[in-house]
């Protein structure tokens, strides 16, 4: 697609570690959030700078902070349920601390072999464009096997 001045705007969601590399192998399944999103397909995975509280650096050693750490698709975004435990990595989730919260359905993941470093922002963003084609590139390739 050389020649062409269009580049491919791709969003990008910040997750405290463990649970950004949680959603690119794939385990974590369910991102919760507070507000809804109406974005439906790739999202590229920044792990935040810092890690969620209560974890060991030995639990985060392998880990990597503030870089894309992968892709995943967006497939849908609905009210969060209790039902949605397991898949959101809780223990369990309480009609009260649903209300209000938002599902977020992920799959296909793909996680990066070198993560990408860079600064992450709230909500949702968008990757930079030549990390954007680099981790677009990557992510279709996976996609294809």
């Amino acid at each position: 697609m050389s020649g062409g001045s269009e580049e491919r705007v791709v969003k990008a969601l910040t997750v405290r570690q463990p649970w950004a590399t949680d959603i690119v192998q794939g385990c974590k399944t369910i991102e919760t959030r507070s507000r809804r999103t109406h974005h439906r397909g790739p999202l590229a995975i920044h792990a935040a700078a810092s890690p969620d509280r209560g974890f060991t650096p030995e639990e985060l050693a392998d880990r990597p902070l503030g870089a894309l750490v992968g892709m995943v698709q967006v497939v849908d975004c609905r009210p969060l349920v209790p039902a949605d435990a397991e898949d959101a990595f809780r223990l369990e989730l309480t009609e009260e601390e649903c209300e209000g919260m938002w599902a977020w359905v992920l799959a296909k993941p793909g996680e990066l072999i070198e993560p990408i470093p860079m600064k992450g922002k709230l909500s949702l963003w968008n990757v930079p464009p030549g990390a954007a084609a680099v981790i677009m590139q990557l992510y279709e390739e996976f996609l294809a096997v």
